[in-house]
């Protein structure tokens, strides 16, 4: 038992002694117990559903689905930056969907603002590698996880220069 001024602690609890009442409270460590516990009880009703069974490794099956265009760069050389090139494409064209099935069909559809004449387009697909072929477009997946792919087309308008689209998946 210690005493400090008015205050007496005795196992779990803390009195405080006044000139005409006598106070009990619990101590800080029984308060902290029922805090905990609430905490758990919290997190237990919270927790929101695991995807860590999703496979975000680069296969042919993970890379099944529908894709909407995120950005479309440019470089002129291995050495130069990147520049946006989006401005340069038709509206049409970047809200468009690319659908890798797993029978090895790819849908391209012209989605919202429809092009004229439409580009809606079918084809094969398959990847080797990072290497993806998509009807008669050959590139390189060079960024790929559960949301989204970058595909780099290499030489695209010339020798050195690269063609970079960010895809995110639908």
């Amino acid at each position: 038992m210690k005493i400090y001024h008015n205050v007496t602690i005795v196992k779990n609890y803390i009195i405080i002694v006044y000139p005409t009442n006598l106070i009990i409270k619990p101590t800080l460590m029984k308060l902290s117990r029922y805090v905990i516990i609430a905490l758990i009880a919290t997190s237990l009703f919270s927790c929101k559903k695991n995807d860590d069974n999703k496979d975000c490794t680069l296969s042919e099956a993970s890379l099944v689905g529908t894709y909407k265009i995120g950005t479309v760069t440019y470089k002129e050389t291995a050495s130069s930056p990147e520049v946006d090139v989006s401005s340069f494409a038709e509206a049409c064209n970047l809200d468009d969907l690319e659908t890798y099935k797993s029978d090895h069909t790819f849908v391209y559809t012209d989605a919202g603002v429809k092009c004229d004449p439409t580009d809606d387009n079918t084809a094969i697909w398959s990847l080797s590698g990072k290497t993806l072929k998509a009807g008669e477009d050959t590139g390189t997946i060079t960024s790929f996880d559960c949301s989204g792919f970058t595909v780099t087309q290499s030489d695209y308008m010339k020798a050195g220069d690269s063609f970079i689209v960010t895809f995110t998946k639908q």
